[in-house]
């Protein structure tokens, strides 16, 4: 509802199990639960315009990463989660979402 405000995502691991590992109040906020925060964000412009809610297109979501911006932060300390699978992984999560 703030369309001129920013947001920051800091994941310490690009899956649910990882997190929970990591950072015990991941257990909490669920990785899922936080991409789809980060989409409400970056659409929210958008779902003013249009009563009903849906899954966006990659065209929408560009078009609308004009108005806002969010930043996803992920650290690759050496590790578990500095794997070729955690990079694909963070690059799903990551996909289309401009």
């Amino acid at each position: 509802d703030l369309p001129e405000v920013g947001l920051a995502l800091s994941l310490h691991a690009p899956n649910q199990a990882m997190r929970s590992e990591i950072v015990p109040a991941a257990k909490a906020y669920k990785i899922e639960g936080l991409i789809e925060a980060l989409d409400n964000h970056m659409m929210a412009y958008l779902k003013k315009r249009e009563a009903n809610s849906h899954r966006y297109t990659e065209e929408e979501r560009i078009k609308e990463s004009t108005r806002r911006r969010a930043m996803i932060e992920y650290v690759m300390l050496e590790g578990p989660t500095s794997s070729f699978e955690c990079a694909h992984q963070l690059g799903k999560l990551c996909e289309n979402r401009h």
